[in-house]
């Protein structure tokens, strides 16, 4: 795609130094990327904006609420701004209600989408394709949107698509055949969006990337010596307790084994429970806390095996970064990265959550010849080459514009 195109992204995550997260910040990539690349990126941010009195009222419980309700609450409250970022035009316009994962109201996608077209007429911004993440409030938008450009449409689908039956009833199938485009985070979420609306006219995988300077030479030498990393948050659809769980069924307290845990949240407390019950030593299993991505680049270089068996995980690019660095992953069965790990190639796949497996596993990687580890780092290096951000990011473009 040679020619440079005015991209409008809307989506109601997109990071910034005020808004507290804990996901990682895909979207933000794909439109760094984009601006990178010549085109002119208007991204609209849409995050969701609860009523203060439930704001403040949740703050103590925030991380549970957050865990529970698989949503973002923000402490301090969002307002509208309009910002550059790393060559992005950024306009926030936040969006209020009072119930998680329920409609906005009609009256309040039409101010805001009226507000996106004064935004663009000041910016002098005519698009030449609309792109979009989430369902809600994406969609609705996009179809007031297309009634002023009528340009390719896209969305990139971060669950299997209930929200649209959720929040559309009998409306669903008009709201899917709007979209000329549809990317998938992963191979579950396709397969579960077309069994229940059939295969889509225009499709693709929406697979997130790393920076190309993150990828390691292929790994010849690196000495393997029962080097465990965990990099996430502790919510419990993670699991990372269950770790623990099956390093102490491979290994004993007298053993040389090394595992540490990089993340935040309520399930720390367990995992060090766990460490203590098991007679486990500092060395042993450490939590390290939050690291900033170099600092988890630098501990995964220093690590043998990265393990997340977790629910749910749409994609889970920290598995990507791993392999980078010729980390052998192990990842859930039949989630976000089945289909990127081929078991036994490039990595492993495990029953989510379950430990023995996960044991099972453990004790079969430290029983490879050392031929076998270094061709299954290797492997990983490979998978990682052919997935930088810049790569990634034309890809996407060129399946919404083609």
């Amino acid at each position: 795609m040679s020619d440079k195109k005015n991209v409008l992204l809307i989506t109601p995550g997109f990071f910034s130094e005020d808004i507290h997260i804990e996901a990682s910040p895909v979207v933000n990539y794909f439109a760094y990327e984009w601006a990178k690349d010549g085109h002119k990126v208007v991204t609209i941010h849409v995050p969701t904006k609860f009523p203060d009195f439930l704001r403040i009222l949740a703050r103590p419980f925030i991380r549970t609420l957050e865990s529970k309700l698989s949503v973002t609450i923000n402490p301090d409250p969002l307002r509208e701004r309009d910002y550059i970022d790393n060559g992005v035009y950024v306009y926030r316009i936040p969006m209020r209600k009072l119930i998680p994962h329920t409609r906005f109201k009609k009256k309040l996608i039409k101010q805001v989408a009226d507000k996106i077209v004064a935004y663009c007429k000041m910016k002098d911004f005519t698009p030449d394709v609309i792109v979009s993440h989430f369902v809600n409030p994406s969609v609705e938008l996009i179809e007031l949107l297309k009634e002023k450009y009528p340009v390719p449409t896209g969305v990139v689908l971060h669950s299997n698509g209930e929200e649209f039956e959720e929040l559309y009833g009998k409306n669903a199938k008009y709201y899917v055949d709007l979209i000329d485009v549809f990317g998938y985070r992963c191979y579950a979420i396709k397969k579960a969006f077309e069994d229940k609306y059939g295969v889509h006219r225009k499709w693709f995988m929406c697979f997130s990337g790393i920076p190309s300077n993150y990828i390691e030479k292929s790994i010849v030498d690196k000495k393997f010596d029962d080097r465990y990393i965990y990099v996430g948050n502790f919510r419990a659809r993670k699991y990372a307790e269950t770790i623990v769980d099956a390093l102490g069924m491979v290994y004993n307290k007298e053993d040389h084994f090394s595992s540490k845990f990089i993340g935040a949240g309520k399930g720390e407390s367990i995992i060090i429970e766990k460490k203590n019950a098991y007679g486990f030593d500092d060395n042993q299993i450490n939590v390290l806390g939050t690291k900033t991505r170099n600092e988890v680049k630098n501990e995964m270089k220093n690590s043998d095996v990265f393990i997340m068996i977790s629910r749910d995980e749409v994609f889970g690019l920290v598995y990507l970064e791993a392999m980078a660095v010729g980390c052998i992953p192990v990842a859930s069965r039949g989630e976000g990265f089945d289909g990127i790990i081929i078991n036994g190639e490039n990595g492993f796949l495990c029953a989510a959550g379950d430990s023995q497996e996960l044991a099972c596993i453990i004790d079969k990687i430290r029983n490879l010849s050392d031929e076998e580890k270094m061709r299954m780092k290797n492997k990983a290096i490979e998978t990682a080459v052919n997935m930088t951000d810049s790569a990634v990011a034309r890809h996407y473009l060129e399946k919404i514009i083609c």
